[in-house]
């Protein structure tokens, strides 16, 4: 007989790849975890900031270029220079990602806020859910 892993991964394989939650930007809460990402990742945030923008506008003005022209009209310079510009923009962002993931990872009240909109989802369950509780009263305590 096959070991299904106790169906939790029947379980994880349900789940979506991504969530998209609203958060109040205006909450103390939200302002404080803000201010400790600030903190944590300081100016490095804001030159990655600095250099997604700056690629953004660049395939802009890239765009502007070649508007009206059809993919066929495109010289290769201009494909290449296109598939350049946007690697550099996903590049950059998941560079930013990753470590802003790194850092919601480390601090309780991002992942407290993650599991409450998961729980209002229905989607908070088993050990994530035990998790969650034993968190929620550790913050209480404080």
């Amino acid at each position: 007989a096959a070991i299904s892993g106790g169906g939790m991964s029947q379980f994880y394989s349900q789940m979506p790849d991504n969530f998209t939650i609203a958060v109040n930007g205006n909450n103390p809460i939200v302002i404080d975890i803000l201010a400790d990402v600030e903190k944590s990742y300081g100016d490095k945030l804001k030159t990655i900031t600095k250099k997604i923008d700056a690629a953004v506008a660049e395939e802009r003005r890239f765009d502007e270029v070649v508007k009206g022209k059809k993919e066929e009209e495109l010289t290769p310079e201009e494909k290449s220079t296109r598939e350049e510009l946007s690697k550099k923009i996903v590049t950059l962002r998941d560079e930013r990602d990753t470590r802003l993931r790194e850092i919601g990872g480390e601090n309780k009240l991002v992942k407290q806020i993650i599991d409450l909109a998961l729980l209002s989802n229905g989607l908070l369950k088993g050990k994530n859910l035990t998790e969650f509780i034993q968190r929620s009263i550790s913050l209480i305590e404080k």
